[in-house]
């Protein structure tokens, strides 16, 4: 539903990069509803956490970052734009630290 990379607003991480990655529940008991996916990209992990989930959305884009937030940004939006025809079977968990932990499961053309 949205992918943009932003400015963190907490207090804590003021200022640093991070990618927001809304999904809109399309079945269900919670039809309509939305997941939020906010992940930092200040570490390498973390930027590896974002590629990977990008890549499996099977959109075709290179997916690479280089160090510059600015192509970074344009790649996101290729992606953003390369699913809008896409809906996603996505794996909700939390990892045994109490992270978020999404994973794209299937891919449907729609």
């Amino acid at each position: 539903d949205k992918m943009e990379l932003k400015e963190c607003g907490s207090e804590k991480h003021k200022g640093e990069p991070m990618i927001s990655i809304w999904f809109k529940i399309v079945a269900g008991d919670k039809k309509g509803s939305l997941i939020f996916m906010n992940q930092l990209l200040t570490q390498g992990f973390q930027i590896h956490i974002v590629n990977e989930l990008l890549r499996s959305m099977e959109t075709d884009v290179d997916i690479d970052f280089d160090g510059n937030f600015a192509h970074y940004n344009n790649t996101i939006l290729d992606v953003f734009e390369a699913t809008q025809s896409l809906e996603f079977v996505l794996k909700y968990s939390e990892s045994k630290k109490g992270y978020p932990v999404f994973k794209i499961e299937d891919v449907f053309e729609v």
